[in-house]
């Protein structure tokens, strides 16, 4: 399966049709950042979409947010 056969392009697609435009995929905002990584630096996390002239963020409910995933549970937050 491709990344863009995945169930958060398809709602995405359909938030896209709705509101009537096109969100920014994978958008990175300055103040979302995650953990420091092996080398002390923190990366920025990106949003599933983001519609800018509504200022409205879409995070897609993925497998990390009800179950356990290892890369995501690496360690305490």
């Amino acid at each position: 399966m491709s990344r863009h056969d995945r169930d958060e392009h398809y709602v995405i697609d359909i938030c896209d049709q709705v509101l009537g435009i096109a969100a920014s995929k994978q958008h990175l905002f300055p103040f979302l950042i995650g953990d420091p990584g092996k080398r002390g630096f923190c990366r920025r996390v990106p949003a599933d979409a983001f519609y800018a002239p509504l200022r409205l963020a879409v995070e897609y409910r993925e497998r990390q947010h009800s179950e356990p995933v290892a890369f995501m549970d690496r360690r305490q937050t």
